[in-house]
């Protein structure tokens, strides 16, 4: 693999991530009833190897587990909220996002 197909690669990667961040992001927002302003993100790692990602945001965490593909989302009570897998979590925020652009677009057209 030479250096261009390594840098695509790391370039899909890093928007597939960012994508599940926004999702991650946009449910908390729902669940909260309130726009996130700092989510603490933290890498996780099990046995040397990389297995997911931690959100934290005034008490609720959100879980990302790699391996399994899944999305826990825990309430400030330990609670858990909601899971759900990672695709139908970041379709759902797509759909949410076109939904709330084409509202905002026929708003300014009128």
């Amino acid at each position: 693999m030479n250096l261009a197909e390594n840098s695509d690669r790391a370039a899909l990667t890093q928007s597939a991530v960012e994508r599940v961040r926004q999702a991650v992001i946009g449910k908390l927002e729902r669940l909260a009833g309130r726009a996130p302003d700092l989510v603490h993100e933290t890498i996780l790692i099990r046995n040397g190897l990389f297995c997911g990602r931690r959100f934290q945001w005034e008490g609720y965490q959100v879980i990302w587990f790699l391996e399994e593909d899944q999305v826990k989302f825990i309430g400030p009570c330990g609670n858990i909220l909601n899971t759900t897998a990672v695709a139908p979590l970041v379709q759902s925020h797509d759909q949410h996002n076109s939904l709330q652009s084409y509202q905002l677009d026929h708003r300014n057209a009128a």
